[in-house]
């Protein structure tokens, strides 16, 4: 039987339809399949990357936050412990009548606002959770064993109660940080805010542990953890001492902080962060041991649960799964201030990402592997249904096209395998990181849903990169703002240095090459200073910083340069408060002849060996940002050779040993004579390990220093 030519002619268009489909769907899979190799690879290597970088960022904002919350403790805690002195000084006052804590548990003479509030629930040892009514516009006192006062005590608590209203301020002032704000005496009578009952009977003020650290150190104390005897939750003290004018320890002034309050209990609302377990630990060593640990000094477990008011927390010793992890850590702890690395926790291998502060103080945040591989394994497992989708629906095409050979033949084999190929390119596109690919095809069928989901990722997987390499881009910029070289200028030997009390600051020096419109070689050397050492601080120098080098390839005297840089930063900070010092001064190759300006900085010191003699380079000068249309002076003198040039910001006469003392200008300039013989680098390198050494490791300032010396 002979076939019709217009069956022939179906059969040929059938398998010319057919065929090259086939084949095409075939090729498709094996591009598909290295495409999503090679896509799902990557996207995971990335998005673990981001995972344990957000949370060395999660124990860094821990870190800072943390040491911003105890300094601004540490001031309530002092300045509640003067104004109880200055209170304790005073002749008997006229105040208002005292309320005591036995009146809140007796129920009689109470403040009209007493009621329950926020966050104040005693815990029970029935393990229920009871309001507790406080007065939030009158203290409460307490005397331990005593039914009534007697005359003593009773001058002293109309001493004492003049300072409600402070504590009333300063407890406003910590918006919600703290529990209670005390004072406790010598003689046991203890002073609390919020004005509140269900003290003890059996509590003495003098018997706590906050209260013994105190009275032995005679400084500003942290004790944590302990148990809040009235709300019976886990608490830190910051406690500072009082003293008479001989310097006699009166008792105490102290903030009650929950633990909460130490770890800054970040919002936990994803199932991520619900996963994770943050601690504050202690470098020291064990007793148990006899070998470095890390003691847990806050977790959350601490504040949760009951605890008997005359129990104080077990030390707990961080442990982990193998053995010699916990010593891999603190090395990595000692080595760098922040990091990660994989260790087994709690029967789970887990990612532990740090921060170090203060006295051996760190962060911990601790993850499963499960949780930080959640997000790209969900994500990847999203590229694969995708891409099983697409070899479905090329699938469900090859079927359609069974019953509609001859329309598909013609009309519709151009556009599928089109369409197809466009995913392909824009696959390969992505996974050799075109972010910005799109495909603005629009096929009316279930391939728009893969079209639209690849063009959503790009621009994800884009921000995601974009926001690593941010990150990376600010800390390199923060540190290319310092020279990277001593400069080279013919009769002089340059050294300088600098260090941060904090992650950013706002000292700054520089050697700027200048011009000086006779050929010959001229260096400008600058050292500033801005008010604190926060971002804002360091975004002001970097400002400064700017200027003086735009303007370094002008003819300017110092003066000049210094009236230009101050009018644009008047105008930048009009209204902000801010501005910042500078010290600037002007050498030439091979002439003994310096010219400076200051512009409210320190003088600099010059020292010569010959006379051994101290001389200062000063001048008048506003700070730079104050008043725009100010008038520099400029000065100008020679250096005999062997003299000395140190600038310094004031973070070096400024700092403080343990003890409270400052360093001083009488000990710096003994350190320049004694180190002036030496290379300007060892003059440097004196002056800052003086200080460093003087400090204790501790530092609350910036630190900057540039030496000169004429050769």
């Amino acid at each position: 039987m002979k076939l019709r030519i217009r069956w022939k002619f179906f059969f040929v268009l059938l398998a010319f339809s057919l065929i090259p489909l086939f084949v095409f769907r075939g090729v498709m899979s094996r591009v598909s399949l290295r495409v999503l190799d090679s896509v799902s690879s990557r996207t995971h290597a990335e998005l673990l990357d981001i995972m344990t970088g957000e949370m060395e960022r999660m124990t860094v904002t821990y870190a800072t936050l943390v040491e911003e919350r105890a300094m601004s403790v540490g001031l309530v805690a002092r300045i509640l412990a003067q104004q109880a002195e200055k209170a304790l000084a005073l002749p008997d006052a006229n105040a208002e009548q005292p309320v005591f804590a036995r009146d809140f548990d007796m129920g009689r003479n109470l403040p009209e606002d007493t009621a329950p509030r926020s966050p104040y629930y005693r815990q029970t040892m029935m393990g229920k959770t009871r309001p507790l009514p406080v007065s939030m516009t009158h203290p409460a006192f307490f005397l331990p064993g005593a039914s009534r006062t007697q005359d003593g005590e009773d001058r002293k608590i109309r001493e004492l109660v003049q300072i409600g209203p402070v504590m009333a301020d300063l407890y406003q002032g910590l918006e919600g940080a703290a529990y209670w704000l005390h004072v406790s005496l010598n003689n046991g009578l203890h002073m609390v805010y919020p004005g509140h009952g269900g003290i003890p009977m059996m509590f003495d003020p003098r018997d706590q542990e906050w209260f013994r650290r105190v009275r032995k150190s005679k400084t500003l104390t942290w004790t944590m953890p302990l148990v809040d005897p009235t709300l019976r939750s886990g608490v830190g003290t910051v406690s500072y001492p009082i003293l008479d004018r001989d310097g006699n320890f009166l008792g105490a002034a102290g903030v009650d902080i929950p633990i909460s309050a130490a770890l800054m209990d970040m919002s936990q609302h994803s199932e991520w962060e619900r996963n994770l377990d943050h601690l504050m630990v202690l470098q020291s060593e064990n007793p148990a041991t006899e070998a470095p640990g890390l003691s847990i000094l806050a977790q959350q477990e601490y504040e949760s649960g009951s605890h008997h008011w005359r129990m104080e927390f077990s030390p707990e010793w961080l442990g982990f799964d193998q053995p010699g992890e916990l010593r891999q850590l603190i090395t990595a702890m000692g080595e760098r201030s922040q990091g990660h690395m994989a260790l087994s926790y709690k029967g789970k291998p887990s990612i532990c990402a740090f921060a170090t502060a203060d006295h051996n103080v760190a962060f911990l945040v601790i993850a499963p592997e499960t949780t930080v591989n959640a997000l790209p394994d969900e994500i990847v497992t999203a590229m694969d249904t995708l891409f099983i989708e697409m070899r479905n629906l090329s699938a469900a095409v090859v079927g359609s096209m069974l019953a509609f050979a001859a329309l598909l033949a013609w009309f519709g084999t151009r556009r599928v395998t089109s369409t197809l190929l466009s995913l392909v390119d824009m696959a390969q596109k992505l996974s050799a990181g075109d972010f910005d690919a799109r495909l603005d095809t629009r096929t009316g069928d279930e391939r728009d849903i893969l079209i639209s989901a690849l063009n959503r990722m790009g621009p994800k997987l884009r921000d995601q990169v974009r926001l690593r390499r941010n990150m990376e881009l600010a800390e390199e910029v923060q540190r290319l703002l310092l020279p990277s070289a001593e400069p080279v200028a013919e009769g002089y030997d340059i050294a300088g240095g600098i260090s941060y009390c904090d992650r950013t600051g706002g000292d700054y020096y520089d050697f700027i090459p200048l011009e000086t419109g006779d050929g010959s070689s001229a260096l400008g050397v600058v050292l500033g200073d801005v008010a604190g050492h926060d971002t804002a601080s360091a975004l002001l120098m970097a400002t400064a910083r700017g200027q003086l080098h735009t303007l370094a390839g002008l003819d300017m005297n110092p003066a000049e340069r210094m009236g230009t840089i101050n009018d644009s930063l008047a105008r930048d900070l009009d209204g902000t408060g801010r501005f910042l010092t500078l010290f600037y001064l002007r050498l030439k190759s091979g002439s003994p002849r310096i010219r400076w300006v200051r512009a409210g900085h320190d003088p600099a010191f010059v020292y010569m060996p010959d006379s051994d003699s101290f001389d200062e380079l000063g001048g008048d000068g506003l700070p730079l940002g104050v008043l725009a249309g100010t008038q520099y002076e400029e000065r100008e003198r020679d250096l005999p050779e062997g003299a000395l040039v140190v600038m310094a910001t004031d973070g070096v006469w400024e700092a403080r040993n343990n003890s409270g003392h400052m360093f001083g200008k009488e000990r710096t300039l003994a350190i320049i004579r004694e180190n002036a013989h030496k290379h300007a680098e060892g003059v440097k390198s004196a002056i800052m390990n003086a200080v460093a050494a003087f400090a204790d490791g501790r530092q609350d300032d910036d630190i900057a220093v540039v030496v000169i010396k004429k050769i």
